[in-house]
């Protein structure tokens, strides 16, 4: 629907206004307006006004949030570059067009949107029919079947230094050859202390599976990635 305000054509705008309220009920279906200080918002704003005024349909003022606080902008920026490999200097990298994303305060957003306050208090109203409560998993762990004998945590951690010991005499030849820049017992203490975090935080059955279907793909002839956690290369 917002797609259609913007590309100029208010009349489908409003025909899919009216089905989507036949949808979800008259008390159910809201016009959201935002403005983050974007020229889109600006030319569209307007048209919702006017659609809201000619439909019946209320609008809801919303602020679309990323970030906590104003002066979180800048975090977020190298966030983002973090996540998307890009550095600060390079003028194509993905960013946000405005540091308007973040949580703002009732009194900011009554000096946005003063000229609409029921738009406002609306959302006030929305916030107050939502009852959630979500009731605590007792155990939100995957659990692996470990062979007799073994807990989670121990056969976790025989499958990590048993793959781990695998790789060891070719660590060891790049440790000899200066190729690594830490010696070999600096990979051991660093594996001891991964081990002891992963079974302390309870994911041992989480690596656990990964590493079951891992192996299994790998017995099958199935080509496996590196994947997003190379932790999981010990096992």
């Amino acid at each position: 629907m917002t797609e259609a305000v913007v590309e100029e054509k208010y009349d489908r705008a409003r025909e899919n206004a009216y089905r989507l309220r036949d949808v979800f009920g008259k008390q159910n279906f809201f016009l959201e307006i935002q403005d983050q200080g974007l020229e889109i918002e600006k030319g569209v704003n307007p048209h919702l006004v006017r659609l809201s005024k000619e439909t019946g349909i209320p609008l809801v003022a919303t602020n679309d949030c990323h970030y906590l606080h104003h002066e979180d902008a800048h975090a977020q920026e190298v966030l983002l570059c973090i996540q998307t490999g890009k550095t600060m200097s390079d003028e194509r990298r993905m960013k946000f067009p405005t540091d308007q994303f973040y949580f703002k305060t009732a009194d900011e957003m009554f000096g946005i949107f003063r000229e609409i306050p029921e738009a406002l208090q609306r959302t006030v109203d929305i916030a107050s029919r939502c009852n959630v409560k979500i009731e605590r998993i007792p155990n939100p762990f995957p659990e692996f079947k470990v062979p007799e004998g073994h807990t989670a945590g121990s056969y976790f951690e025989k499958v990590v230094r048993e793959g781990f010991a695998t790789r060891a005499p070719h660590l060891e030849r790049l440790a000899k050859s200066g190729a690594l820049s830490n010696p070999l017992s600096e990979y051991e203490r660093r594996l001891s202390s991964e081990i002891q975090m992963i079974q302390k935080m309870r994911y041992e059955g989480y690596f656990l599976i990964v590493w079951d279907f891992i192996h299994y793909a790998r017995r099958q002839g199935v080509p496996v990635g590196p994947g997003r956690d190379r932790r999981r290369e010990a096992l």
